[in-house]
């Protein structure tokens, strides 16, 4: 198994972009950037939302679907 391609971030004043995704809900602080070895780069972010689940399957999420935490 080959692991995917690794995504390039970038962070601007008012967009917080993941790969070719534009994360809007990240908080405004500035991304915590950390440089590893072989040139790569641990970026820590924190992101604000509604809720919250894991699952311990690479199933497909059905968003439409209450959780535990909808129910409280």
């Amino acid at each position: 198994m080959t692991s995917p391609n690794l995504p390039i971030i970038l962070e601007t004043p008012n967009h917080f972009w993941f790969g070719a995704t534009d994360l809007a809900f990240a908080t405004n602080e500035p991304a915590k950037i950390k440089k590893l070895g072989n040139g790569m780069v641990a970026v820590t972010k924190t992101f604000i939302c509604q809720n919250y689940k894991y699952c311990e399957k690479d199933s497909i999420y059905d968003f439409g679907k209450p959780t535990e935490l909808d129910k409280q």
